[in-house]
């Protein structure tokens, strides 16, 4: 296995998804046929479980008056691969593991855990020199147990689909090395998004083997807009640094809130063979 793929391994190991992730860290230079890249990060969530409405009525009202964290971090792991004629595709996968469970029960559960994939395809458009837009229309899917309040575990089934729009402009060389190195994007994003989830709710009591199910939780629809900057640092061919920076407001059919957005992260690239062999 190659070293690059090892540096990956680490991040996606401690990875903590156990809510959505609402970074997107993706410019819109286009990648020419054939080039790849990996990146990985520490990216923000938004706890959209926490603006869902549940039944029965004294169990919504329970966890809407609790302090829930709407916000918490993640690490994902992305590849993307350029397809040519401006389109490339991305898959973003995260796999974690949440602590701080009760025992409940019969199921001595310490922990809970979910597995999150969403994929994009991208169109970039030229509107001139090194400026871009791209549009990455992406569904996203995953499961597993939440926590949307204390001693309360929903066990659910989530699908999102979500639409980002991007405007890039590539500053290549502003240092004049012979080299070209480094080299800047400048991105803004503006994103749509839409998701939905249902499960069932298990709350545990404070007394031993005291717990209560709550099953055919009803279907939830949350809609979430942000506004998002950020800014690539292309160290060398190969490699770049990424920080992304923004707000994003969440909204189900009782309840809404905001949440900001971060990503701190690093992408390696690699051109096709063939042009890799002609260098």
């Amino acid at each position: 296995m190659k070293v690059r793929y090892l540096l990956f391994l680490p991040l996606l190991l401690l990875s903590a998804c156990y809510t959505i992730s609402n970074h997107h860290p993706f410019n819109a230079v286009p990648l020419e046929m054939g080039e790849t890249t990996m990146s990985t990060g520490i990216s923000s969530l938004n706890n959209i479980f926490y603006l869902g409405t549940f039944t029965p009525d004294s169990v919504d009202v329970h966890l809407h008056s609790e302090e829930n964290e709407f916000f918490g971090s993640f690490a994902p792991f992305c590849y993307r691969r350029g397809l040519g004629k401006g389109f490339s595709t991305v898959v973003q996968y995260g796999m974690g593991i949440t602590s701080g469970m009760e025992r409940c029960g019969y199921e001595a559960r310490s922990f809970g855990s979910t597995l999150q994939l969403k994929a994009h395809l991208i169109k970039s458009f030229s509107l001139g020199k090194d400026l871009y837009l791209a549009a990455s229309p992406a569904l996203s899917v995953s499961g597993g147990v939440v926590i949307p309040g204390e001693r309360y575990y929903l066990k659910h089934s989530h699908k999102g689909v979500e639409i980002p729009l991007t405007l890039s402009y590539l500053c290549q060389n502003p240092f004049q090395n012979k080299d070209n190195y480094p080299s800047f994007v400048f991105s803004g994003t503006l994103r749509g998004a839409r998701d939905y989830f249902e499960g069932d709710m298990n709350h545990c009591g404070p007394a031993v083997f005291e717990t209560s199910w709550y099953y055919n939780q009803p279907k939830n629809a949350i809609d979430r807009y942000a506004a998002m900057a950020h800014i690539d640092m292309n160290m060398t061919r190969s490699l770049a640094v990424t920080v992304q920076y923004g707000i994003e407001y969440g909204k189900g059919k009782d309840h809404s809130g905001y949440c900001p957005v971060f990503y701190a992260g690093f992408e390696t690239k690699r051109a096709r063979k063939q042009r890799a062999q002609l260098q």
